[in-house]
């Protein structure tokens, strides 16, 4: 049983989900083309185009963290052309269900680089390591140059990027002019995006069906602790008013994938009384403090850039994508 939504994808949406689930099945693990991609990356080589590019998710923080985390990634892979992967984390094994039909979304422990839990801002594959070293430049063209086989973002033109993070980064793409267009057949409502990426629910549903939420004995307490949690956020999302505290991601999923915007219960500040607040959204607070625009080089306010994304309620550092229609009447 799922709670009854009063949005509607758009069907641009739906048929890109349906064109991802086609390119999975295509290209993901044990395919004759994911096969090909590995061998490529361990001829430590990337000189040829690959038909098909990955997406690797590594776990970052609780279990909010991952989830919001995840579904940033997945919604990367989709604007990007890109399989999503994840490297599955011990304590998250008989938990989470397969997402997409006919195929998998795990990294087998066989794959080629294993010292992926290693991977950390010091890695010398990372992004930033690599452009330093001038192993990467604008100028490269991947049919002449010998450009590194894979690509780490702690947070184009690799077959593999590996990324890092626990935090919900879907802003990130509505700042960026690149992805407007698209964005905007996918999410016709700007404040949907957690709530339509049906990865996360269809998980969750799986995982009831399969007896393993709410109640299922696992191997270790943390085990335990991520189904207890997960069973919270599931019947939290049936609310029709949530109260939650500020910085919560445990929130931020429930809301989330409820659709509900939720009163939030703000700090007290210079000796004023505690006050709650209803957020402009049902999406997550993306925790990003840095205002530095590459192509400006200067600072800016994100939260001032698009219509769409604003400052959050909780952090006011933060960002989130909201409707601009509940903007304006706010105002």
């Amino acid at each position: 049983y799922w709670k009854q939504s009063n949005h509607t994808p758009s069907p641009y949406l739906l048929q890109k989900l349906r064109n991802y689930e086609s390119l999975h099945r295509r290209c993901g693990p044990n395919t004759e083309l994911y096969n090909k991609s590995i061998e490529q990356l361990k001829s430590n080589a990337s000189t040829r185009p690959s038909e098909c590019n990955y997406v690797v998710w590594l776990e970052s923080g609780g279990i909010g963290n991952r989830v919001i985390s995840m579904v940033s990634t997945f919604l990367y892979a989709l604007l990007n052309d890109k399989v999503f992967l994840l490297k599955l984390p011990d304590d998250f094994h008989g938990i989470f269900c397969e997402p997409f039909p006919g195929t998998s979304w795990i990294l087998y422990s066989d794959f080629p680089i294993q010292d992926l839990d290693g991977f950390d801002i010091s890695h010398p594959q990372i992004y930033g390591n690599i452009r330093k070293n001038n192993l990467l430049r604008n100028d490269m063209d991947a049919a002449k140059h010998s450009l590194p086989p894979y690509l780490y973002l702690y947070l184009i033109r690799f077959a593999w990027l590996f990324l890092k993070s626990n935090r919900y980064y879907v802003p990130a793409f509505f700042l960026n002019s690149e992805y407007s267009e698209e964005l905007s057949l996918l999410f016709p409502e700007k404040a949907t995006v957690f709530l339509y990426l049906r990865m996360v629910s269809q998980i969750i549903n799986c995982s009831l069906t399969g007896n393993i939420l709410p109640e299922k004995e696992q191997h270790t307490e943390k085990q335990s602790h991520n189904v207890k949690a997960l069973s919270e956020i599931y019947l939290l999302s049936f609310s029709d008013v949530l109260l939650t505290t500020t910085f919560s991601t445990f929130g931020y999923v429930a809301y989330g994938l409820g659709g509900v915007r939720p009163w939030l219960l703000l700090k007290p500040e210079n000796d004023v009384d505690p006050s709650c607040r209803q957020s402009l959204s049902a999406e997550p607070c993306f925790h990003f403090r840095y205002s530095y625009d590459c192509k400006t080089r200067k600072h800016v306010d994100k939260g001032a850039l698009v219509p769409c994304v604003k400052h959050c309620e909780d952090f006011t550092w933060g960002v989130k994508v909201v409707d601009e229609t509940l903007v304006i009447r706010r105002h």
